[in-house]
């Protein structure tokens, strides 16, 4: 059983261009540990630097069209929902910078995307703490959708697994 490679260990020790590959050495050394960064820039060579200055052009870029949007939202949006409206637009850059400390430090992965899906779950409570107030609260919400509302989209529609209307009631 200990000759048998899964399909990953066959592809990173039999694709591999280096002359530095010592092809009678068919074991992966830790296939559970994430790569030091230096290990990660080796491994990609001259892509490496094109990637790293790739992700940090996107995350300026995202940081910058974030403090644009945030000066334009200080004068057109109302005061109530402001913070709401900022949590909700700055899932962009954080994205952005996550992924780009992700690329910088592939060790500490499992930490960026920790921090991520806090991030994310923080937001996701604004936009509904913001849709609430548009409908005027749970009541005026209700009464908007009073109705069937469909809410059967995207794949499982193909597959009419979910039932085609609604009724939103409390």
């Amino acid at each position: 059983m200990s000759d048998l490679f899964s399909p990953a260990d066959f592809i990173l020790t039999h694709n591999r261009s280096s002359p530095r590959h010592n092809s009678s050495n068919h074991r992966c050394i830790n296939q559970t540990s994430f790569p030091t960064t230096y290990e990660f820039y080796e491994s990609l060579g001259g892509y490496a630097i094109a990637l790293y200055a790739l992700a940090g052009f996107v995350s300026t870029l995202s940081i910058f069209l974030y403090l644009r949007l945030l000066y334009r939202h200080v004068h057109e949006v109302p005061p109530s929902r402001l913070c709401a409206t900022l949590w909700i637009n700055s899932i962009y850059p954080v994205v952005a910078i996550s992924a780009t400390f992700g690329i910088a430090f592939p060790q500490s992965s499992r930490y960026i995307a920790l921090f991520y899906k806090l991030y994310l779950g923080l937001a996701m409570r604004y936009f509904v703490k913001l849709t609430l107030a548009w409908y005027g609260g749970m009541k005026g919400m209700l009464e908007n959708f009073d109705e069937e509302a469909e809410v059967c989209m995207g794949p499982c529609s193909l597959c009419n697994v979910c039932s085609r209307k609604v009724r939103l009631t409390r």
